[in-house]
């Protein structure tokens, strides 16, 4: 598509319910600024709306913080309904080559 994301990605290595805290995904944050936009974060495992409206707090190129906060909410629908097409064409593949 001509675009020049794609292929990168971020890791806080730890348990979120015992080491995410607001200090280290603000530390995050920065850090994430700090690339000046050659990286964009976003939710993923682990993480939460809430947790992308810390991170933008320090960063201008975090995704997926809430919609009160000017973001576009979670993306968990579109995952699902990506896997859902995916299993569905998936199912209508396996029974038209069964035929």
């Amino acid at each position: 598509a001509g675009l020049d994301l794609g292929g990168g990605k971020a890791v806080i290595w730890g348990d979120p319910a015992v080491d995410k805290s607001e200090p280290l995904l603000r530390a995050y944050g920065l850090f994430v600024q700090a690339l000046g936009g050659r990286y964009y974060t976003a939710c993923d495992v682990g993480t939460a709306v809430a947790d992308m409206d810390v991170v933008a707090r320090e960063c201008a190129y975090a995704t997926g913080g809430s919609p009160a906060r000017g973001g576009a909410g979670s993306s968990g629908w579109w995952r699902r309904l990506a896997a859902s097409s995916r299993a569905t064409t998936s199912s209508s593949s396996v029974a038209e080559k069964s035929r």
